[in-house]
């Protein structure tokens, strides 16, 4: 029932598709309106009240600081972020700012924070490569800022959808806010789709499982500094003289053979995997549920050859694989061509 109520809504979500308008001023000319910090000589510039001019003054160290804390604030008020009243700058500076040219709008940045969110995920980089936040930035980082192009969010938004399940993408869809609104929290998207806060949670583990594997290309989102691009110029040209060696193409020929017979449906793939040729295929790519593939990993289980070269006495003690879990794996097994593979003594 919980599904079928999930479905529903699914197909109810909108998806927005940014259109490119060429009459639209471009994001270049607009980051050059924006009026610099260092400009402002002194709060008189500004439309407060006495009050709250001495309240920063004596609050605050400077009056960078002063304008950087009045940005933040604007950003989350204009996400409807909700601020604690009592202070009354919060209310009075933003629209001062905003009325001597201090402000930009949150549409600059939003969009840019929620990508970088889902690459910063997906590379598993916590440090500040990765902007997500406006809290992260300077002044000066402020007033520069370039947001990702409209053709690089549909690119992207593009890559999800290649990657990832309808109702997978459409709740990375709202997590991430790619519609350009806040980004929701797991409770939020419970609530909207009248689901359990856990099976949200099961998606998104499932969602971002399938974003963090290897063969999940996204569109790149840095120009390479000078030192790294030289550095991958190097690796390359040393990968090309290796290519030529005599040793590496005998290498390369002999594993595309074994790749070849090991995708052949047949009863004999296991028998050449035996010798050697392991199948390094990440278990994530068998859709397992969300229970069979942590018990596997626990157990050490990481890929298709560590299933098929995994004792079959062993397999029931494994802790809390049941039968049902045994029965999924080797069904799981089959349908990517290992059609003999079975651990029945063990079940």
């Amino acid at each position: 029932m919980e599904d079928k109520h999930l479905e529903k809504v699914l197909n109810e979500v909108p998806i927005i598709s940014i259109t490119k308008d060429t009459n639209n001023i471009s994001k270049e000319v607009e980051n050059m309106n924006v009026r610099k910090s260092e400009t402002l000589k002194s709060l008189d510039e500004l439309n407060l009240s006495a009050r709250i001019k001495g309240y920063l003054k004596g609050h605050f160290g400077s009056i960078d600081e002063i304008v950087r804390q009045g940005r933040i604030v604007a950003f989350q008020q204009e996400l409807g972020v909700q601020l604690n009243e009592e202070a009354k700058w919060r209310s009075e500076l933003p629209p001062a700012l905003k009325g001597a040219g201090f402000i930009r709008p949150a549409t600059d940045f939003i969009m840019t924070f929620h990508i970088n969110a889902i690459y910063r995920i997906r590379f598993r980089e916590w440090e500040n490569c990765f902007v997500t936040s406006i809290e992260q930035l300077s002044n000066k980082q402020y007033e520069d800022f370039r947001a990702l192009s409209d053709e690089y969010v549909e690119d992207v938004k593009h890559s999800l959808q290649e990657r990832l399940t309808d109702r997978e993408y459409k709740l990375v869809f709202l997590r991430f806010g790619l519609d350009g609104n806040k980004a929701r929290t797991f409770g939020a998207i419970a609530d909207y789709f009248g689901i359990t806060t856990e099976r949200v949670r099961q998606i998104d583990i499932k969602a971002l499982r399938k974003l963090r594997h290897p063969s999940a290309k996204l569109p790149a989102i840095f120009d390479a500094p000078s030192d790294i691009e030289k550095h991958a110029e190097n690796l390359c040209v040393e990968l090309e003289e290796l290519y030529e060696s005599p040793v590496f193409k005998q290498i390369n020929a002999i594993e595309w053979e074994l790749e070849r017979m090991r995708k052949a449906p047949f009863r004999y793939a296991c028998k050449y995997l035996k010798a050697g040729a392991l199948d390094n295929t990440e278990i994530g790519e068998l859709d397992l549920t969300v229970r069979t593939y942590n018990c596997l990993r626990r157990a050490g289980i990481n890929t298709i050859g560590d299933i098929i070269n995994f004792p079959k006495e062993d397999w029931s003690n494994i802790k809390y694989l049941g039968r049902t879990s045994l029965n999924e794996v080797v069904e799981k097994m089959y349908f990517v061509g290992y059609k003999d593979f079975n651990i029945s003594p063990a079940i």
